[in-house]
């Protein structure tokens, strides 16, 4: 059975006990997947754990948390940058941990992985811009 490594994006655990022989293989690793330090890290300390990576699950996503066309101004009257950590995540996130799970199949002992990445039905609803962007 393969480890579970799962994280999500505000740091709390999500992991899946994995047991192999009656022995806890599961390691909760913190891990910002907007960062390419952070994930670069990640992938390297999963592997030389492991000695291999096969399978990679790009999931993380979240929503808006404010209106990506609304006029938000600054205590000068100016218009603010927009907010865009829902392109950080769903969209960078999502190529980064490709890239680096391609580079990590690369170098598993028997070269190849599966690489999944999920999207969400979210992306056909009215209204939310950069999550439908992303």
């Amino acid at each position: 059975m393969a480890n579970n490594l799962n994280r999500n994006w505000q740091g709390t655990s999500l992991a899946v006990e994995a047991k192999i022989d009656g022995v806890s293989k599961t390691k909760y690793t913190h891990c910002d997947v907007t960062s390419w330090k952070s994930l670069s890290a990640f992938f390297k300390g999963v592997f030389e754990r492991n000695g291999r990576i096969d399978v990679v699950v790009a999931n993380a996503g979240i929503v808006e948390r404010k209106e990506f066309l609304d006029d938000i101004l600054t205590p000068d009257g100016e218009l603010a940058e927009p907010d865009l950590s829902v392109i950080n995540v769903n969209l960078t996130g999502c190529m980064l941990t490709g890239k680096l799970a391609l580079w990590y199949f690369k170098k598993n002992p028997t070269p190849g992985g599966a690489l999944v990445m999920i999207s969400s039905v979210g992306g056909y609803m009215d209204g939310l811009v950069p999550f439908k962007e992303s």
